[in-house]
């Protein structure tokens, strides 16, 4: 009883499982519309409100909270809070979580364009790791974004892993190589176009932007001024376009603008880098917008009011930005921290030192001493775990990996190979064994077979003589007859015939019939074939048939027959050919119609006698009583119109006489 109940109990339990999972399943598929996850993104990327980024990940949080998505709408929410995390909140932990989370989705769902998505995924999985210290693991991803984006066929994966490359190579001070990188990439997306165009232009000014920037690092400023140019133009050239997205084409303009303005204080053209520098920060300034470029770039023009010793402009533009918090531990600051830090540390000691304010100026210079120290840290733990170094071992790890793969496979197919030639030799040895006992089994067999054989000679030579005689026994029966015999196959082909049918048939058509021909009245008289055809048939359907047929005329003759269809059946009962036979009635139709004919006759003359003499008898026999009545009383008038009337009536009969003779002859 106990275990009854145990299984009772467990088929309870797996009944409830698989009715949780369907509906979990069920609800699952009913997805949000995708507009609603437009709102979302447009919301959380702070089109609308300017939200700030813990703002707008709570934004996200609470609107996707008890609503299902679509497989690639998860990926677009992933893809933004990992941007969020990692480019506004500098936390790279919680960016690691979500893009794992987009690889989950690529890895478990079918997505449009799935090779540019699993490349993304990869790669903003190692850009987290990269910035958490985890090298080895970031080296492994971008090698697999790597691999991606040479089989993929979209441009704009390629050009995105030229960009990532590009600014590893940027932060490790390799500027030549990463303006090198970032025009590359700029070419790969130059002429291309998506439903997302917004989002590609503002990808493409960036490319050039960054390009610029990095000839501007590596002093080719003619480089840089042409590249800085480009994006500019190009900006420019696209403003209608971001008429619902002003802030994103302010942004876009304001990098640019700082970015040409330090081109020109480097190159000493003071008024021109003063008119851009102020442009950028007056975009920079408007609610919402960048401020960590405001700050860079106000730093900028106080650097350059201080070289122009407009101290009064200068000390304007510091206290804009208010002096920076003393910080005595930079080490754990994120990268654009330590930037802010060690560029306004810098700024502050220039001016205290311009205005003769000696204490100042030294204490912010240790500020700055202490950020540029972090600063090349950094930038010696990037060079030592450089991306591109990292990326080719992990190329070179891939390669060694799949040589000890290839070698294993190899081995292994060695070991199976001696196995297989192992039992291959025990399967020979078999083989061999039951061959050579075949062999004796065969001489044994070969011998009772011969006794068989001569015993199974004397049977077959009287079945053959029985055969024969049976066969001479049918032959007759077939020729022992006046009557036409043959028989047909379910196509109506000819299978056998007697010599009186083949002889009838010649005779009339003056062709033999053949085994496996049609029938050959077929081509005589249609009508004639009409009515044997219909024989043919009702006995196919399993049904006997019986026809008498008058009126076969060929060659002048008539021939009038009975025929005869019989159905052949199997021992399944189905019906598989026809016998046949017809008889030659001619005569028999001739000796009928004779004695219909001489029917007909003796009815005339018994009608003739029955009638047509009995009328002047009646009368003749009349007038002779007449006559013996008026014998005594004669009148010889009288007497002598009687006498007359008799012999007319004689007369009259002896016609009737004459045609009753005429008709037996």
């Amino acid at each position: 009883m106990n275990l009854k109940h145990d299984k009772l109990i467990r088929a309870i339990i797996l009944v409830l499982i698989f009715t949780c999972t369907y509906s979990c399943t069920t609800q699952s598929l009913q997805f949000e519309d995708a507009k609603f996850t437009d709102h979302i993104m447009e919301v959380a990327n702070g089109v609308e409100d300017s939200l700030p980024p813990r703002a707008a990940i709570k934004f996200i949080d609470s609107s996707i909270a008890g609503h299902h998505f679509s497989p690639i709408d998860r990926y677009r929410i992933y893809k933004t809070k990992f941007y969020i995390y990692r480019n506004k909140l500098n936390n790279n932990k919680e960016a690691l979580l979500y893009a794992d989370s987009m690889l989950w989705v690529c890895s478990n769902f079918s997505l449009p364009d799935e090779g540019d998505k699993q490349f993304f995924s990869y790669k903003f999985v190692a850009d987290a790791q990269y910035g958490l210290e985890q090298y080895k693991a970031a080296y492994h991803n971008y090698e697999i974004a790597r691999r991606i984006a040479d089989t993929v066929s979209s441009p704009l994966v390629k050009s995105r892993y030229l960009y990532s490359l590009g600014m590893a190579y940027y932060k490790e001070e390799k500027y030549l190589e990463s303006a090198y990188l970032f025009s590359r990439a700029y070419e790969k997306v130059k002429n291309v176009t998506t439903n997302e165009q917004q989002g590609i232009d503002y990808y493409k000014q960036e490319v050039l932007s960054n390009a610029g920037l990095g000839y501007n690092k590596a002093g080719n400023n003619d480089s840089a001024m042409y590249y800085y140019r480009q994006a500019m133009d190009f900006i420019l050239l696209k403003e209608e376009q971001y008429k619902d997205k002003q802030r994103h084409w302010e942004e876009a303009i304001s990098v640019v603008y700082g970015n040409m303005g330090d081109l020109y204080k480097q190159m000493g053209k003071y008024d021109s880098a003063e008119t851009y520098l102020k442009k950028s920060i007056e975009i920079n300034k408007l609610a919402g917008r960048n401020l960590k470029d405001r700050f860079f770039n106000q730093f900028k023009l106080a650097d350059l009011y201080i070289d122009e010793h407009k101290s009064a402009l200068a000390l304007a533009m510091l206290d804009e930005v208010g002096e920076p918090i003393r910080i005595d531990d930079v080490s754990n600051l994120p990268d654009d921290c330590l930037e802010l830090a060690y560029r306004s540390t810098a700024v502050f000691s220039k001016y205290y030192s311009s205005v003769n304010d000696y204490n100042k100026a030294f204490d912010y210079l240790q500020q700055h001493h202490k950020a540029q120290d972090v600063k090349w840290v950094r930038m010696q733990k990037r060079k030592v775990n450089s991306l591109e170094s990292g990326v080719e071992n992990a190329s070179h790890e891939q390669q060694i990996l799949k040589l000890q793969t290839d070698n294993k496979i190899r081995n292994q197919r060695i070991t199976i190979l001696v196995l297989a030639c192992i039992i291959s030799i025990c399967c020979i040895l078999i083989i061999y064994y039951y061959m050579r006992l075949h062999k004796l089994n065969s001489q044994k067999l070969r011998i009772e077979n011969e006794q068989i054989i001569s015993k199974s000679s004397i049977i077959q030579e009287g079945l053959k003589k029985k055969i024969d005689n049976d066969r001479a026994n049918y032959l007759s029966l077939l020729e022992n007859t006046e009557d036409c015999l043959w028989s047909m196959d379910r196509e109506l082909n000819i299978l056998a015939y007697n010599k009186i049918y083949k002889e009838f048939i010649f005779v009339v058509s003056g062709k033999y019939p053949e085994v496996g021909g049609k029938d050959i009245l077929s081509e005589l008289d249609q009508d004639f074939y009409a009515n044997v055809l219909k024989g043919y048939k009702v006995a196919l359907a399993g049904a006997p048939y019986n026809s008498l047929d008058k009126g076969l005329h060929t060659k002048g003759v008539n021939y009038d027959f009975a025929m005869r269809f019989i159905p052949v059946k199997n021992e399944a009962g189905e019906v598989v050919g026809i016998t046949c036979s017809r008889k030659d009635i001619t005569e028999y139709f001739t000796l009928t119609n004779s004695l219909k004919k001489n029917n007909e006759l003796f009815k005339n003359i018994a009608w003739m006698q029955s009638h047509s003499l009995r009328g002047p008898l009646t009368t003749i026999m009349g007038i002779a009583n007449l006559l013996l009545e008026e014998e005594d009383n004669a009148d010889p008038v009288k007497h002598h119109d009687l006498i007359l009337g008799m012999k007319e009536k004689l007369e009259e009969m002896d016609k009737i006489v004459n045609e009753i003779v005429k008709l037996t002859y």
